[in-house]
Formats: C-alpha cells, sequence, structure tokens
C-alpha cells in the first residue's frame, strides 16, 4: 500500500480515502463532474459510476481491485513484503486494506456497516444516501448505529481499523450543483459516530485541503 496511507494518525486512513475521493469526482474547476451528478441522481447509474471511479482511487493507493467480493462490493488488497512458504504448498499471501460497500438503499445502509464491522481490515467504507435531507438527523442515525456496533458479539474494530460513512442527500429530483448532493463524511470513534472534519487541525482547515463536496 502507498505510505500515506499507513502512516500512523488519528482516522488517516479515513481521510486519505475522502480526499481521493473529493478529487476523482471534481473536474479541473474543482465542481463535481457533471457525469456524476447525473448518475447521483438514479440509485443504479450511481452504483455503476462508483464501481468504475472506485479501482481508480484504489490504484492511486497502489492496491489492487476486486470488484464483486464475496459479500463486498469493492475491495483494495496488496500482496505484503514478507513469505513464510517453503515450496510445499502455492502461494496465496495478500492483505485485505479496503473493503467499500455501495448501498444505493437509503434506509438499508446500516447494514453494509454491520457486514463491513465483521470484516478484518484497515478501512472499511460504506457509501449511501441519507434518508432525508435533514442532515442534522445523520447523527441521529449514526448513534443507532453506534450502539448496534457495540452489540455485536463477534464484529468491532480495532484501533488500527478505520470505519468511515459518506452519505449524500437523497430527495432531490435532480442534482445539478455539489451542494444538491451534499456529502458528509462520519469516522467510528471510541463507540460513536462524529464528522471526520473535526479531526482535521486548524492547519487544514485554514489551508483548503479539507475536501469539500457538499
Amino acid at each position: 500500500m502507498d505510505e500515506n496511507i499507513t502512516k500512523k494518525g488519528k482516522f488517516n486512513k479515513a481521510k486519505v480515502f475522502y480526499e481521493l475521493f473529493a478529487k476523482l469526482l471534481k473536474d479541473e474547476n474543482g465542481n463535481i463532474k457533471a457525469d456524476a451528478l447525473t448518475a447521483y441522481g438514479v440509485r443504479k447509474d450511481w452504483k455503476v459510476y462508483l464501481n468504475e471511479l472506485l479501482p481508480k482511487l484504489l490504484e492511486e493507493i497502489e492496491c489492487e481491485t476486486y470488484i464483486g467480493h464475496p459479500c463486498v462490493d469493492v475491495v483494495g488488497w496488496s500482496m505484503p513484503n514478507r513469505s513464510v512458504n517453503d515450496g510445499w504448498v502455492n502461494e496465496y499471501l495478500w492483505d485485505l486494506d479496503v473493503a467499500i460497500e455501495l448501498e444505493d438503499d437509503s434506509e438499508d445502509w446500516m447494514n453494509g456497516v454491520i457486514k463491513l464491522c465483521h470484516l478484518k481490515c484497515g478501512l472499511k467504507v460504506v457509501i449511501s444516501y441519507s434518508s432525508d435531507d435533514d442532515r442534522d438527523s445523520d447523527i441521529d442515525k449514526l448513534k443507532i448505529t453506534a450502539a448496534n456496533i457495540q452489540s455485536l458479539a463477534y464484529g468491532g474494530l480495532t484501533e488500527d481499523e478505520d470505519l468511515l460513512v459518506i452519505l449524500g442527500n437523497c430527495s432531490k429530483n435532480k442534482y445539478e450543483t455539489q451542494s444538491d448532493i451534499g456529502f458528509k463524511a462520519y469516522v467510528y470513534d471510541d463507540g460513536k459516530f462524529k464528522k471526520l472534519s473535526s479531526y482535521y487541525t486548524t492547519y487544514h482547515l485554514l489551508s483548503g485541503s479539507v475536501p469539500s463536496l457538499d
């Protein structure tokens, strides 16, 4: 994997992913691309669009990509620089670095979160729609999701894993501007979800390096 995403730091993996996600969705003028806006308005088209975009993102962090990994929409994996094989069996040594769920049902994305909590990998990402455009309600829904994560018998997150949830608006008939989509990113930290932007430093905020997709 690319060294930028493996660096230690609070939600570094989530930050790198969201920054690249924002970069790949924008045109040279810093606006969300017209074809992305068109695809976003049709749930199935948006999922197809992301299935084409996400391998490019994973390539940027030096991951191999497999779409349709059992039970997961998109995964990024890499070959570690180590081996314990003495030749008695074919070598299948790989690390699952990123697992991404694309949920096109605004009321069903918690299922994707719980599914990924049962996987062991460095970065788990769910991209979906918020069930309404009152985005203050996102946190209420995420509180319920966090409570469900804590009640899992076998799933959960370790300190070296990031869980990122990216939600956009869903109630508009047409999506013509960035604000129409209104992406917001949340990370799971110490039993609750918080806005990813709150983990950027004042320097990052003032320098404009925090991606804005809303």
